[in-house]
């Protein structure tokens, strides 16, 4: 029988987490895998390197960047 409807049993444990906020307190790289979470929080007070993995076509991932320091 064909899959007709997506359903959260189908789906992987990545559409349903969130990551634990990162905070930045100097220039840095942060790397975001895609396998790992649906939500990735980041609090900055400097220059920020976003590095992507694991993606793919299609993926979408919600990305929260706060400004701590007022200067970022």
């Amino acid at each position: 029988m064909a899959l007709t409807k997506v359903t959260s049993d189908v789906l992987a444990d990545e559409f349903f987490t969130r990551k634990s906020s990162v905070s930045i307190t100097s220039d840095t790289t942060v790397a975001v895998d895609f396998k790992e979470a649906s939500v990735v929080p980041i609090t900055s007070t400097h220059a920020v390197t976003l590095n992507f993995t694991n993606h793919r076509p299609g993926m979408v991932k919600n990305i929260i960047i706060t400004d701590s320091g007022g200067t970022s």
